[in-house]
């Protein structure tokens, strides 16, 4: 688990020592890309949760083929969220049981580089896991992003879980690099603003099945903000 938990973290801790940013820096159209919602719930790119919170009373909707993700900002630096599988849904006469398929998450914005910190730091609760997410903006390096994020789980089996994600700005487009360390899976996929309230994600998100043209290792997903 250490050697694991030392090669999320060197991703971040490197570029940090390399490529420090001005205060203040920060790339263009970020937070429309940001406030895009991950595969498994809360905000991210495709295993990778980031560090943004969504702003007081704004409420973001997302769709990946038959996931459902909710954010909410309760605050300037905390958003929760819930997540949920329209498949795992498809008896409504059970609610008991469409309740227990909901996962609740809640995260807190502790560090941001827009503060003129040299990164951004995040902490939460996802599912049976507390969460710690590192993220380091490059605005004057090919208007890129590393980050890492960190779960270490009182319920489930594995313990511990590192992903690692970098991603690359452009004016409508970001394009996305994403690794689950821990279960060696390894995702890329683009992200499209249709409009700063509308995004489109194509994923593919099994590289070892590059290959594979079926529906299941491509996802389609789009993200509303409210």
């Amino acid at each position: 688990m250490t050697e694991r938990l030392l090669v999320a973290l060197t991703a971040v801790l490197l570029v940090d020592v390399v490529c420090t940013a001005e205060p203040g820096a920060s790339i263009p159209r970020y937070r429309y890309f940001a406030e895009a919602l991950r595969l498994g719930g809360g905000s991210g790119k495709i295993y990778s949760m980031n560090t943004h919170t969504l702003e007081t009373g704004q409420l973001s909707i997302g769709v990946h083929r038959f996931d459902v993700t909710i954010n909410y900002g309760a605050t300037p630096n905390a958003e929760a969220g819930i997540h949920f599988s329209l498949y795992d849904m498809q008896d409504f006469s059970v609610p008991a049981q469409n309740i227990s398929a909901i996962t609740p998450y809640v995260k807190y914005h502790l560090i941001a580089s827009r503060r003129g910190e040299p990164l951004d730091l995040s902490v939460g609760i996802h599912r049976a896991s507390a969460v710690i997410m590192l993220e380091k903006s490059m605005p004057r390096l090919l208007a890129a992003s590393v980050g890492c994020s960190l779960f270490f789980s009182l319920a489930e089996r594995e313990k511990f879980v590192a992903t690692v994600t970098a991603s690359r700005y452009g004016r409508w487009l970001e394009f996305i690099v994403d690794a689950d360390v821990t279960r060696a899976r390894f995702a890329a996929g683009v992200r499209a603003l249709l409009t700063p309230e509308i995004k489109l994600d194509l994923f593919l998100v099994d590289l070892t099945r590059v290959t594979d043209l079926l529906f299941t290792n491509f996802m389609f997903g789009v993200t509303a903000r409210l």
